[in-house]
């Protein structure tokens, strides 16, 4: 399958949530899934590396003044939607549902128009 992982935190940051979803990616990818995960840059410039096969993107983004390694993306509204044309998933899992995983929720509409619209999962 094909899978896209929505997540605002995601490794090198550290804790619970950003632990989860690196676990969560690296599991697909092992059990033969095409994997992509979204997260926040830790800079102003958009970054695409391949790690453990996982395709990561990371999205512009600024530090989150109250809350210190969290990062606030610039909207990345027309990358992400590029981004999920390409990757063409068959699940997009948001994983922590605050700026990248309410993007994620918006284009819940404009996938039910597609032939074969994606699973959304949030937990």
């Amino acid at each position: 399958m094909r899978i896209v992982i929505v997540s605002d935190q995601y490794p090198p940051m550290v804790g619970g949530v950003p632990t989860v979803a690196q676990g969560l990616a690296r599991d697909l990818v092992d059990r033969g899934h095409q994997v992509w995960v979204v997260a926040p840059s830790y800079g102003v410039r958009d970054v695409h590396r391949i790690e453990h096969k996982i395709h990561i993107h990371r999205f512009a983004s600024f530090e989150w003044p109250t809350y210190e390694e969290l990062r606030i993306p610039f909207l990345p509204i027309l990358p992400f939607r590029k981004l999920l044309k390409k990757a063409d998933p068959d699940i997009i899992h948001i994983h922590s549902p605050v700026v990248l995983g309410n993007i994620a929720r918006s284009w819940r509409e404009t996938c039910e128009n597609l032939l074969s619209p994606p699973t959304i999962t949030c937990p």
